[in-house]
């Protein structure tokens, strides 16, 4: 947390509180990541703790820590903070303001996962489309990310229109799909199993008639998850075929 930051209605013994308390949380903070990497260093403990036998790898690399973060000098607060106490592979989620932070980014080499990309930006003075141009400006500047979607799982059929807004805001359309497909995967350590054709991989996919990442033209016809069919059938499409029968509407 930034230590400095206050809400407006705070008068001065309420920010000096509130400093106070965050200055608190970011010591103990900062003595579990210590405990956890010390406790990391034993290759068996006893007794074993399960908070600090979980965050093992994140000492070693062989785990990613995903940190929650939109504001820019959160971001780089929050990478500091990690690499400060060894944490060898970081992943900023959410993103909003990593344009302004791009350099760094790519500086240690730390990935991002956009899912803020349909909001309004939160600085006064940035132009209106600057959140839809960010996978534009980060995939120029070199940092690797993977754009994702933060409502939820009913929201997760908006994602390939996510990209297709990043499509028409400069990022290449091979770029708009890679980044719902092998750049995901890639940052989260499964790409040689997922996220791309390729013989030896899973077969996951979909199929569409339409365009993918326009909501206008997308019209998926088969899913498959490892290989297997996935039913698209449901309720509304029962009904919409049924009601189509009778008055003549086709689909």
């Amino acid at each position: 947390p930034d230590v400095n930051s206050y809400g407006w209605w705070m008068d001065e013994k309420q920010k000096a509180e509130s400093r106070k308390k965050k200055l608190k949380d970011l010591e103990l903070l900062g003595n579990y990541f210590e405990d956890a990497r010390a406790y990391s260093q034993k290759e068996n403990q006893t007794p074993k703790n399960l908070n600090f036998e979980s965050m093992r790898g994140l000492f070693d690399g062989t785990k990613n820590l995903y940190i929650r973060a939109d504001n820019a000098k959160a971001i780089m607060d929050a990478v500091r903070f990690a690499r400060n106490y060894q944490v060898q592979s970081i992943v900023i989620r959410g993103g909003k303001e990593v344009y302004v932070v791009k350099d760094f980014l790519k500086e240690n080499d730390i990935p991002v996962i956009l899912s803020k990309m349909h909001s309004n930006p939160s600085r006064e003075e940035d132009d209106i489309d600057i959140v839809y141009r960010q996978p534009a400006i980060l995939k120029e500047a070199g940092v690797t990310f993977c754009i994702g979607y933060d409502r939820g799982h009913d929201g997760q059929r908006n994602l390939g229109f996510v990209a297709g807004s990043a499509k028409a805001y400069g990022l290449a359309y091979e770029d708009a799909i890679t980044a719902i497909t092998y750049s995901p995967a890639k940052i989260v350590g499964i790409e040689k199993e997922y996220g791309s054709l390729e013989e030896g991989k899973s077969a996951t996919l979909f199929l569409s008639t339409g365009d993918a990442l326009d909501m206008l033209g997308n019209q998926v016809t088969h899913a498959f998850i490892d290989g297997r069919n996935v039913d698209l059938n449901d309720k509304q499409k029962e009904l919409a075929r049924k009601y189509g029968e009778k008055y003549g509407i086709e689909e």
